[in-house]
């Protein structure tokens, strides 16, 4: 993490590297869609400008993707559906940490190891 918590002027770092050798290629996975490369320099050091309120973190480049998570389930984690109460069909609403293909994800989702 590199960041200039000044609010109205840019600041050059200059900080080492370590523990990423001379040559490695970083960048930064706060702005993905924007994302600054940076390669260690052969003085172990890294260096930037950046803007105010400015911040990033750096990674080994290729950044290796985060795996969605589960934030949200409804009904609730424990709940018992009775089928006497829903009849046949039951709307189960997942709300994951970030988007996926629906096509996948309809693919992968297994209830109680069956495909749903």
């Amino acid at each position: 993490f590199v960041g200039n918590f000044h609010a109205e002027e840019a600041r050059n770092v200059s900080f080492s590297a370590a523990p990423w050798p001379a040559g490695t290629s970083l960048v930064d996975v706060l702005h993905a869609d924007s994302a600054l490369k940076l390669t260690v320099g052969a003085d172990g050091r890294l260096g930037l400008l950046l803007q105010p309120l400015q911040a990033m973190v750096f990674v080994v480049d290729p950044a290796r993707p985060i795996p969605p998570k589960v934030v949200a389930v409804v009904p609730p984690h424990s709940s018992v559906v009775r089928r006497s109460e829903v009849g046949d069909r039951v709307k189960i609403s997942l709300v994951f940490s970030h988007g996926l293909v629906e096509a996948s994800l309809r693919a992968a989702l297994r209830l109680d190891g069956q495909p749903a």
